[in-house]
């Protein structure tokens, strides 16, 4: 059954609220486990204080972390992706649009962004260069998922050297991208810019969806 206008006012209140409490839990999750590395590695440093670790070179120090951090990456990135899904079907329905997401080309963002800012005129607020680094954490990830952090032959590895320049994050040690707390924080306020800027946006264009958000918050008082 197609979602009524009232209902995509809801869902667009609905995943504003929800983000705000999953982009905290996130970050909290971050701080966890960063925690727990930095635990880890002293624990491991006393055990060895008599002499060098096998776990202070490659096998603890680098690929534990780096797969940690890493997977918080991936985590992110998914959520950001299906926050812009779930926005643009609201759109779609709050604005009366003919045309759907999928009917444009590009990657999930490029359609998103044609859609949201061209098509139905919201204005985001966001600068090219948020634009740019949003983007950069998406090919960061499919980096991630698809040569498992290695440059060499990805198709959009001058993009993420840029990224990794303009914020130092994350490392890149031969050609291969070493993630870490740093990384993880930096990713995580890029993300959290994008969604918080693109749900603004949402809240002043349809005050429906304000007055919803509202009543979330005074039903969770």
């Amino acid at each position: 059954m197609p979602m009524t206008q009232e209902e995509a006012y809801r869902l667009l209140a609905k995943n504003c609220f929800d983000m705000d409490r999953r982009w905290a839990e996130l970050d909290s999750y971050v701080d966890s486990v960063n925690k727990f590395l930095l635990q880890s590695q002293r624990r491991l440093n006393a055990k060895y204080s008599k002499g060098e670790s096998p776990f202070n070179g490659g096998l603890f120090a680098e690929p534990y972390p780096n797969l940690l951090h890493s997977s918080i990456l991936i985590l992110a990135v998914t959520i950001i992706e299906q926050e812009t899904r779930g926005y643009a079907r609201a759109l779609k329905t709050a604005l009366s649009l003919d045309l759907a997401l999928n009917d444009l080309s590009g990657s999930w963002l490029e359609r998103f962004k044609k859609y949201a800012v061209r098509l139905a005129g919201m204005d985001f607020g966001l600068s090219e260069l948020q634009w740019q680094d949003t983007q950069d954490i998406v090919e960061i990830r499919n980096c991630v998922v698809h040569t498992g952090g290695c440059l060499d032959g990805f198709s959009r590895a001058q993009q993420v050297r840029l990224f990794a320049t303009r914020h130092d994050t994350p490392i890149i040690v031969d050609n291969r991208l070493l993630f870490s707390h740093d990384t993880s924080i930096v990713m995580l306020g890029v993300g959290g810019a994008f969604l918080g800027s693109i749900y603004d946006a949402a809240a002043n264009r349809f005050p429906k969806v304000w007055e919803f958000v509202q009543k979330y918050w005074q039903d969770m008082s």
